[in-house]
């Protein structure tokens, strides 16, 4: 009720979905650009925008080093390395 009382006010039409309808979509996507052959995916890494510098330079540190790397790995697997480590 609060999306379509929302998407009249604004007058766009919102697509609303369960928080893990979202979450299994993303990892499909995740999965499938994984597995495409797009060589850009396993070049190393140099930075990735709107991410501090230290926590990229730990990504790499611990073996997230290129496109796919990232993508391959789970967030839950990602967060538990980084709180793990630090």
């Amino acid at each position: 009720m609060n999306a379509r009382l929302n998407s009249e006010l604004i007058g766009y039409e919102l697509e609303v979905q369960r928080m893990t309808d979202y979450n299994r979509t993303m990892a499909l996507q995740r999965t499938e650009l994984a597995e495409s052959d797009d060589p850009a995916l396993n070049a190393p890494l140099e930075e990735i925008e709107g991410i501090n510098s230290l926590i990229f330079q730990h990504l790499v540190e611990e073996g997230y080093n290129s496109l796919k790397a990232l993508l391959i790995a789970t967030p839950e697997e990602l967060v538990k390395k980084f709180l793990v480590s630090t």
